[in-house]
């Protein structure tokens, strides 16, 4: 693939060091939780507990530096609402929000009682995988739990990225600035976890995470994996109902969480928000089923490779039908994802070969066997919770690409792991050859 066009991702080497330097950054780490941004404000600031750790610890990294902010205050008053009607004390709720436009940034704690601010801190950059685990170490110090569920709250892009930092990205010259991509989302969370302990669930309050991309980038760090594979609006998670819930019975695993809140937010769309029911739809992923997942994606890819030539407008139509355009979002909206198990149907229908039955029924069975969702009626048959990145042409690849990602340089595991970005361009080659 031609890149002279593009503006790089950073390159492999800098890459590698950076890498390299993860147990110096380990060893910062300590010394960026008494850093400022981490430290003690006032004589009521970074509690820590006096009493048994909780069952549940949700940390919040709550990256309001752009559009979103404003909302970010709706979603803690959930929680807080939550909170108090469990009444039970068995979450802790720690948060870092950063503000828009120089609106400054806060640690703080929501409470049955509600939100208090603990500290102002320094600008944060909420892209940097460093600003993350550093976030982490400090909440689950200062609040010890069973159970650790990270909440990554923002704008979110599948593949590409999320977490924009709008103050990093005006300050900075790097077109990357300011964005936090899904290889620097596993940095982040390694080195928290190495410094402070493991996650069990990864939630993404944030569109269109639900990519087997992300996931699988994230399989040896948590348990359960909780996203949309759509959009999602700012009222999100019922928080009031669903934090109640696991109040009063905090003994539920991280996949019994996630199909709580996966049940909760399909409920609150047909309840209490019903302008909004075409994009309720979330999924709890579980992740020691990716391995199969992605090991039969791998299979499916090389498969239609291997005769790409014959199966070109097959392989096309599938993958219009998985997208499945309803509306200006559809399932894959302007960035062309499609549904894995939608495409995988769609293949064994329309490519008569037994290779492709073989591989197509694999994706099929691990989707389901992997994957707790839920979805509104009109996308009964549609959504099933897991996209791929799939645009229809070369031309609609490069869009999403430019200037400043590039799908099978980007760091992912998923496409360094597989041929399904090799897939793509041969399916985007004039003659579909092999190539």
């Amino acid at each position: 693939m031609d890149r002279s066009s593009r503006m790089p991702r950073a390159s492999h080497a800098a890459r590698a060091l950076r890498l390299l330097a993860a147990l110096t950054l380990l060893t910062a780490l300590a010394l960026l939780l008494c850093s400022p941004a981490f430290a003690k404000k006032g004589s009521n600031a970074n509690p820590r507990p006096a009493q048994r750790a909780t069952a549940w610890t949700f940390m919040v990294y709550l990256d309001g530096d752009n559009n979103l902010d404003p909302w970010g205050w709706y979603t803690l008053d959930l929680m807080a609402q939550g909170l108090a009607a469990g009444g039970h004390g068995n979450v802790s709720i720690p948060v870092l929000y950063d503000h828009w436009w120089g609106g400054g940034a806060e640690q703080g704690v929501v409470t049955a009682q509600g939100y208090v601010k603990l500290a102002d801190v320094p600008e944060p950059d909420m892209s940097s995988g460093d600003t993350l685990a550093a976030f982490m170490a400090w909440a689950m110090k200062g609040w010890p739990a069973e159970r650790y569920v990270l909440d990554l709250w923002d704008h979110g892009s599948g593949w590409q990225y999320l977490c924009s930092d709008d103050t990093t990205e005006e300050a900075g010259d790097d077109p990357l600035a300011g964005r936090m991509m899904v290889d620097e989302l596993a940095r982040g969370i390694r080195l928290g976890e190495r410094a402070a302990g493991r996650v069990d669930m990864v939630l993404f309050e944030a569109c269109n995470m639900a990519m087997v991309e992300v996931s699988y980038e994230l399989r040896d760090l948590c348990e359960v994996v909780v996203g949309t594979e759509l959009t999602q609006d700012y009222q999100g998670i019922p928080w009031e109902r669903t934090m109640a819930t696991l109040d009063a019975t905090p003994g539920v695993s991280a996949m019994e969480l996630g199909r709580t809140m996966v049940d909760d937010l399909v409920w609150s769309y047909h309840v209490q928000n019903k302008d909004a029911k075409a994009i309720s739809t979330l999924s709890a992923i579980d992740q020691s089923r990716q391995a199969e997942l992605v090991a039969a994606l791998d299979g499916l890819a090389l498969s239609l490779r291997t005769n790409m030539k014959v199966w070109q407008g097959a392989v096309g139509s599938a993958g219009s039908v998985a997208k499945n355009q309803i509306w200006c979002g559809g399932v894959g909206g302007a960035y062309w994802f499609a549904d894995i198990y939608k495409l995988a149907d769609e293949l064994a229908k329309q490519i008569d070969d037994t290779q492709v039955d073989y591989w197509a029924t694999r994706v099929m069975t691990a989707v389901s066997d992997g994957l707790y969702t839920a979805t509104s009626k009109n996308l009964v048959g549609k959504c099933y919770g897991l996209n791929v990145a799939f645009p229809p042409n070369q031309s609609a690849y490069d869009l999403m690409c430019w200037p400043i990602f590039d799908y099978d340089d980007c760091g992912l595991d998923f496409t360094a792991d597989t041929q399904w970005d090799e897939m793509l361009r041969a399916f985007y080659a004039p003659s579909g050859k092999r190539h």
